[in-house]
């Protein structure tokens, strides 16, 4: 179908990364000096003001939180690897895009208050699969779960792996998730076709590969913006830039 083979020109399209030469990049700050998507390379001073918040993200997943008064060198903390500045790019792009549609971060305080689903009408946690909305979406290894806001209509999924056979499950209406099981061929590039009597969409996966611990934020929101999982990984750099508030 026509869509398949938009699907596969995104996905080889993916694969072309830009050189790109930084080590941190801002994803939130109340300093007026600093703006998100904007880059450093170690060894760059911040100054902040008292009480004045930066939150950066190091090109080796490291999530960096400064408080004013501040005034010191950038550094890579708790190791010495840079890991691979290629990977700031996107994110960069995506938080300096969102930023500019609201003061803090963009886009991703409506992601914080409704989740991902507002094209669905249905709060949608980090790995879920919006249903309706189409184009790149990423997963993690296990069963994938559907989310549709509006249930109203019967719904045809169809799984097409990069390998092996495609499968095809009924989404009855009333429903609003369905669970898809995690098979073997369930890899990067699997296309989902979502068909209804007013629904006709099309996505992508991308699986969070193995080697990436999903409690390690900083490399997870960095992999999902360069696999361009875009409302996914303002939703998860929101959570980062969150005030941690400290146990009682």
């Amino acid at each position: 179908m026509q869509y398949r083979t938009l699907l596969l020109t995104w996905f080889l399209l993916l694969q072309l990364v830009p050189a790109y030469s930084q080590d941190f990049v801002v994803i939130n700050s109340s300093e007026a000096a600093y703006k998100p998507g904007q880059t450093f390379t170690v060894g760059d001073p911040i100054r902040l003001t008292a009480g004045a918040k930066v939150t950066l993200i190091a090109a080796a997943g490291n999530v960096v939180r400064l408080q004013g008064p501040h005034s010191g060198a950038l550094s890579l903390p708790g190791t010495n690897d840079p890991g691979s500045s290629d990977a700031l790019a996107p994110l960069s792009a995506l938080v300096a895009r969102a930023a500019g549609k609201s003061a803090s971060l963009g886009a991703t305080r409506e992601a914080e208050e409704t989740g991902r689903g507002a094209t669905s009408g249905q709060k949608t946690a980090l790995w879920d699969i919006d249903a309706l909305r189409p184009g790149s979406q990423c997963v993690r290894a296990g069963p994938l779960t559907l989310v549709r806001g509006n249930a109203v209509e019967d719904l045809q999924v169809t799984v097409w792996p990069l390998s092996g056979s495609k499968r095809i499950i009924n989404w009855p209406a009333g429903k609003s998730t369905v669970i898809l099981d995690e098979t073997s061929d369930m890899i990067s590039g699997t296309q989902l076709g979502i068909a209804g009597p007013n629904a006709s969409v099309a996505i992508i996966l991308w699986r969070l590969p193995d080697e990436i611990d999903t409690t390690a934020r900083g490399n997870v929101l960095l992999w999902l913006s360069g696999r361009r999982c875009e409302t996914q990984a303002l939703q998860l750099a929101a959570e980062i830039a969150r005030p941690m508030v400290a146990p009682k």
